[in-house]
């Protein structure tokens, strides 16, 4: 499936918003494991308004767990459950009369990732040899693949066992894992998204393996009903899948653009904010484009060509850090909308930026990469004018000491007030930058050169 990470904030967002304009639609209550990319299609198949054409309005709710989702099934709590297809077996094979059917399929390989404390290059599963590592649940598929594949690597696996080659703890609960991870327990753990890029973003942990690298093709997740709703509803059943369907091809065979316009169209139009496109279609291209926003709504897309050897001097000199806190885009931007209204010289320093990046594409194109940090530092400057949470006295200070050790221009990533400073630092000066701003963790990073990509194949 394509990995759509900006549809998938978007879509479960506005899970609540889809489905209310029509009461004769029949409604259902899904509950799904976990709330992950992994599920695209099912986020996808909400936000466009699929389940809708097809009769259905779905109340979507995030159960934090199979054990979870099966009790709530059994109950009658909800209609559908997306999980593991283990509970359907361990029903049947106990011989209940209420068991549960799996009626649809949605991915069909593994979704968890490996992490560890420390980075381990060119890591190998030999290298949890002696060690331990948080699985899940007992006997739930991710606990089980995981098992799988260390077997399959030649180790020993103990389940809560630390006499054999690698110990398997299941007694830590699916919603507990990072925070147990994060307090000291076990050496490595396995984890899903989003945790996983939460993870990263904040450098409290180190990705080392996607679980499916190894593991192949299986059955992971499917949806899942009782005996009794399965028999009095196919019809409803039937809809479902198709709406799903429809998910996973929109998801398989949408271009760049339509993923770009879609993200913009449930977080511009559907959900109000006011923001712009660039970060949407940023991540439906990839790549160094240039994007003109056009009065009409179009967009223009186009590639900025530098020599190879530019490029990889330009991506070596860029150095991001961590500043930590949380900011609402939202809040920031409607701020400097406010600005925009009450002082209309504001709109001077938005010319101003539109200009600058017209300098830089000029610049970039001709190989001058020093330019770009003394555009980012012009930048910084008139960005701060625009609105009051964009910096605060701190950042001001990192700032001023980033350009006293070395960096020519820098900026907040996003719409400003925390997150990730990026710094221009030319090579020979970054022993010198790192140095002075050590208290701040630097994330690595490369140029995406794909945009949405497909990852799996379903």
């Amino acid at each position: 499936m394509k990995k759509i990470l900006m549809l998938l904030g978007l879509c479960l967002v506005s899970i609540t918003m889809i489905g209310c304009k029509d009461s004769k639609l029949t409604k259902i209550k899904v509950a799904e494991v976990a709330r992950s990319v992994f599920y695209a299609p099912q986020y996808v198949a909400l936000s466009k308004g699929y389940f809708e054409e097809e009769g259905l309005k779905i109340d979507l709710v995030n159960a934090n767990g199979a054990d979870k989702v099966t009790a709530a099934l059994l109950s009658g709590d909800v209609q559908i459950g997306l999980q593991g297809p283990e509970p359907t077996i361990y029903l049947y094979k106990n011989n209940r009369t209420n068991y549960l059917i799996n009626f649809a399929q949605l991915t069909r390989t593994d979704g968890s990732f490996i992490f560890g404390r420390e980075k381990i290059e060119n890591f190998t599963l030999d290298d949890l040899r002696g060690k331990s590592i948080l699985g899940g649940r007992k006997g739930g598929v991710p606990e089980m693949t995981l098992e799988y594949v260390l077997k399959q690597a030649g180790l020993e696996v103990g389940q809560d066992d630390d006499t054999k080659d690698v110990n398997v703890r299941t007694d830590v609960a699916f919603a507990a894992l990072t925070g147990s991870f994060l307090d000291g327990e076990g050496d490595f753990v396995s984890l899903f998204e989003p945790t996983a890029t939460a993870l990263i973003n904040q450098n409290r942990a180190y990705l080392l393996a996607a679980t499916a690298e190894y593991a192949g093709e299986i059955t992971y997740t499917a949806y899942s009903t009782s005996i009794k709703y399965f028999n009095n509803n196919k019809e409803v059943l039937e809809k479902f899948t198709k709406a799903l369907y429809r998910g996973q091809q929109f998801v398989q065979n949408a271009t760049d653009e339509e993923i770009a316009q879609e993200a913009c169209h449930m977080e511009i139009d559907v959900l109000g904010n006011p923001i712009g496109k660039q970060d949407q279609y940023a991540a439906a291209y990839g790549g160094l484009n240039y994007y003109q926003f056009n009065k009409d709504g179009s967009v223009f897309v186009e590639p900025v060509l530098m020599s190879k050897d530019a490029y990889n001097q330009l991506e070596k000199n860029l150095i991001m850090l961590y500043v930590g806190g949380e900011h609402s885009a939202s809040s920031i931007l409607k701020e400097q909308s406010k600005n925009m209204v009450n002082a209309k010289d504001k709109e001077e320093g938005q010319k101003k930026i539109v200009e600058l990046t017209h300098k830089l594409k000029y610049e970039l194109e001709h190989d001058n990469i020093d330019a770009v940090g003394e555009i980012l530092h012009e930048n910084w400057l008139i960005k701060k004018t625009l609105a009051s949470g964009i910096s605060n006295p701190k950042f001001d200070e990192w700032y001023d000491r980033a350009l006293a050790n070395g960096a020519v221009g820098g900026k907040i990533l996003g719409a400003g007030g925390s997150g990730f400073f990026l710094f221009y630092v030319p090579e020979e000066k970054q022993a010198k930058f790192r140095e002075a701003m050590k208290e701040l963790p630097e994330m690595e990073f490369k140029f995406d050169h794909q945009g949405t990509t497909v990852v799996f194949v379903n």
